[in-house]
């Protein structure tokens, strides 16, 4: 090709190429202009979402401490159910409403005090609270399922009028035995039902106090938003831990999908061919599934480590959330509160028990290993470990010579010869031990009988006779 024929085809590419940009230029210019411009509520949120990232993880300022994640929440904890370590604290002890991760605990306290073969009969005042929106499961006056069929409504669907008749059913097993003093229970109320109710928001009170919660509060058994009600990150790792114990409370919380069959008032007796009562009765089948997105393969957010959890969410206590974790022996609980947005709470969960796995180790010490902290114990001689070994959550490439041993004693032992040995890393609690100590009575009198024999005089300097 000539030199002439060459410029020619030069000039026409030239031309073709300035006037496809001169066409696409004013598209591109539009589309970036589009993803520059933001809508001040835009603007608010994302400022919103970045100074709450931004919130300090006091965890990460313990020297040798494994660095955690940043949480587009405004709380999070993580903890290891079977020592107590915990793992990861961001403003874990602030308090935050809870909205449904309530029902963890009214879970928790049913295991613990409830019937679990039993019955639940509704009654009005389990219906009549519950407002457009709430979630529900349209249960009626009269209807009667068992205690397994409200267990699943509640934890799977989060079935509010389920979780009311749940602890009031509890409260009056609890207030007509007779058996257990509780504090707060209230004496006579409006009607039986209240105080049955009533007396099953004191059991969820007691039982918080008794596991060692200090900053929760609960005036109801569901979570609607009462400024009375609330609970910390901490806190509910503790209950959540608490409830894991129970294989039933497992159980449900892993179960994907549940049906309540619509139950028949009678039954014909295959022997005497009578009409006979079943004890149950629903006017329609109920049918739900779980609500926590970690637990399905096909979902965006499926954790193929978890085991179970519960959700929950209110205009004030924005998205909340607990999660349950096993992996390689480690079983781990996490809570997030007061996250801004259902898709930030399952991407935070997944990092932080991702965090807790690949940067946490169990260790066994056995009683020899034991015996080097106890000298950090107050002066009381530990006479027995009530376990061989004690199971404690260590940091990576942590520094054993900063580990630090706690002694305390048992306020319910009114000898106060039994205590926990507790130890910790930075003030992070790594586990602990039941120990028995050396009786009161003999320390103070080993003690007396050390000082007399400082003043003992010496046989050596005796003079002869």
């Amino acid at each position: 090709m000539s030199v002439h024929g060459l410029s020619c085809v030069l000039a026409i590419l030239l031309a073709v190429a300035m006037m496809i940009s001169s066409v696409l230029s004013p598209v591109i210019c539009a589309y970036a202009e589009e993803e520059k411009e933001m809508t001040e509520e835009e603007k608010a949120r994302k400022e919103l979402l970045e100074k709450t990232y931004k919130i300090e993880v006091a965890s990460n300022k313990i020297s040798g401490w494994p660095k955690g994640p940043g949480t587009y929440g405004e709380a999070a904890c993580v903890m290891d159910m079977d020592t107590g370590a915990i793992l990861y604290d961001k403003k874990m002890n602030d308090k935050h409403y809870p909205a449904s991760i309530t029902k963890v605990m009214t879970a928790y306290v049913t295991c613990k005090y409830g019937d679990l073969n039993g019955k639940v009969n509704f009654c009005a005042e389990d219906i009549s609270f519950l407002e457009p929106g709430d979630a529900a499961i349209g249960m009626t006056r009269g209807e009667i399922i068992t205690m397994k069929d409200a267990m699943h409504a509640m934890l799977l669907h989060s079935a509010n009028e389920v979780s009311h008749a749940i602890i009031r059913t509890v409260g009056r097993k609890v207030r007509t035995e007779g058996q257990i003093q509780v504090p707060g229970a209230p004496e006579k109320a409006d009607n039986e039902n209240q105080l049955d109710y009533q007396w099953g928001i004191a059991l969820m009170n007691m039982e918080a106090q008794q596991l060692g919660c200090t900053n929760s509060h609960f005036v109801n058994s569901y979570g609607l938003h009462d400024k009375n009600h609330y609970v910390s990150a901490h806190d509910m790792c503790l209950i959540g831990a608490a409830a894991y114990q129970y294989e039933y409370f497992r159980n449900v919380t892993r179960t994907h999908h549940y049906k309540i069959p619509k139950y028949k008032k009678t039954k014909k007796d295959p022997n005497t061919k009578q009409k006979v009562s079943t004890g149950l009765h629903t006017v329609i089948p109920r049918e739900f599934w779980q609500n926590h997105k970690m637990l399905y393969k096909d979902h965006t957010y499926y954790y193929n480590r978890c085991t179970g959890g519960k959700t929950g969410f209110t205009d004030q206590a924005g998205t909340t959330l607990v999660t349950f974790a096993e992996k390689d022996g480690k079983r781990l609980v996490s809570t997030c509160l007061h996250t801004y947005g259902a898709e930030n709470v399952y991407k935070d969960t997944r990092k932080l028990m991702e965090y807790g796995f690949n940067h946490f180790a169990h260790k066994e010490l056995n009683l020899n290993e034991l015996s080097a902290f106890t000298n950090q114990n107050g002066g009381r001689k530990i006479t027995m470990v009530e376990s061989q070994t004690t199971l404690l959550t260590l940091p990576e490439g942590i520094d054993m010579s900063k580990v630090k041993g706690t002694a305390a004693l048992d306020p319910s032992d009114i000898a106060l010869d039994r205590g926990i040995y507790q130890f910790s890393y930075g003030g992070m609690p790594l586990g602990g031990t039941k120990v028995h100590y050396e009786s009161l009575y003999l320390s103070v009198r080993n003690a007396i009988n050390s000082v007399h024999k400082r003043f003992e005089p010496s046989t050596e300097d005796t003079p002869e006779k």
